[in-house]
Order: structure tokens, then C-alpha cells, then sequence
């Protein structure tokens, strides 16, 4: 039983980085299974098929997803501080599931609903991001002319730089060069917000 249960993770795994580089439609159960030396039936047994599969994985993104920035708002900080782990944590997942993993949410019929889950997901992150800016500029982190939502669209805009950089393939950006780049960011944000 713990060899189906690994099996079954090892499955998991090898499909986030087939589905990340080649999206959910141009993927074929056989690329996963020939990558790991199995044969289909594992699949069928633990995920029924390929949106089976893409589902768990899906799952597995949403929940840590949901987890790491429930975890990072909480924290204890600085609102620049904890924006600024967010940013890292939405780049740490962005690069476990990049670039693929989410082309066609928005078009394969077999994926409505998860893009309804991933929408949901999303817009609930960015709510409770604008909560806690919000408790940051009652606590005078921030200044009270701010707009919370402009403070997380500035968070989201880093976010899709970095992103789309990192799509780029004659950008080449080392970790050390990301976090300069969010560093100079955020000192810019900051002082926009508190100075």
C-alpha cells in the first residue's frame, strides 16, 4: 500500500511539470506515464483520467495556494513586509507550475469548472490582501489617503512583471537578481504608502 500510495504522489508530481510545460489540452496521459516507466492503469485506478489527474493537481496548487497566503496575512509584520512575502510566494508557485499549467482554464469546456474555483481562489486572495492592507493603514503603516486596492494592484502589477520576465526566453533572471528587483519595488511602494 505505501508503494500505490508514492506511485500515486510520484503521478501527481511528474503531472504538474508535463502539464507546466505543456498545457492540459497538448498533454497525453502516455507523456506522464512513459516519463515515469508506468503503464496507464495507475492512472485510471488513482485519477480515472487525464482531467481526473489535472484535478488533484489542480487541488494540490489551490490548497497551497490558499494555505501559503492565509500563513504570510497573518503574519505578525510590516504590511511592506508581508506584501513583499507574497510576492514571493505567488513567484515560488509560479515557478512549480509555470508555464503551462494554466493555459486553457479559460477555454477547455472540461475545465469550466475549475476556472470558476481558480477565479474564486484568486479574487478571495486579492480580498483578504486589501483586508490586511486595510488593517495596516488603521494601524498608521500606511497612510489613510492610500487606497488599499491601489496597494494590492501595485503588489499584483510586481507580480506580473516579474511573471511575464520570466517567460521571456532571453530573460535569463537569477534569484539574487528577482529579489533586487522586488527590493527596489518595494522600497518605491513603501515610500509611495508611508512616507
Amino acid at each position: 500500500m505505501a508503494d500505490d500510495s508514492s506511485l500515486k504522489d510520484t503521478l501527481i508530481e511528474k503531472a504538474i511539470e508535463v502539464f507546466s510545460r505543456k498545457g492540459y489540452e497538448a498533454t497525453n496521459l502516455t507523456d506522464i506515464t512513459d516519463a515515469l516507466g508506468v503503464s496507464r492503469g495507475p492512472v485510471y485506478y488513482h485519477f480515472k483520467d487525464k482531467y481526473g489527474l489535472y484535478k488533484v493537481a489542480f487541488d494540490l496548487w489551490a490548497t497551497e495556494f490558499q494555505h501559503d497566503h492565509d500563513r504570510i496575512l497573518a503574519q505578525d509584520k510590516h504590511i511592506i513586509k508581508i506584501l513583499e512575502d507574497s510576492i514571493y510566494c505567488c513567484i515560488d508557485m509560479y515557478k512549480h507550475f509555470r508555464p503551462n499549467f494554466f493555459v486553457g482554464i479559460d477555454t477547455v469546456e472540461d475545465l469550466s469548472e475549475l476556472k470558476d474555483r481558480y477565479y474564486l481562489l484568486v479574487q478571495a486572495t486579492y480580498d483578504k490582501k486589501v483586508e490586511t492592507v486595510k488593517r495596516a493603514i488603521s494601524k498608521g503603516e500606511i497612510r489613510r489617503s492610500i487606497s488599499p486596492e491601489l496597494v494590492v494592484d501595485m503588489i499584483y502589477v510586481l507580480y506580473d512583471g516579474i511573471k511575464d520576465g520570466l517567460e521571456r526566453p532571453v530573460v535569463k533572471l537569477k534569484e539574487s537578481e528577482i529579489k533586487t528587483i522586488v527590493t527596489i519595488q518595494m522600497l518605491g511602494i513603501e515610500r509611495f504608502c508611508c512616507d
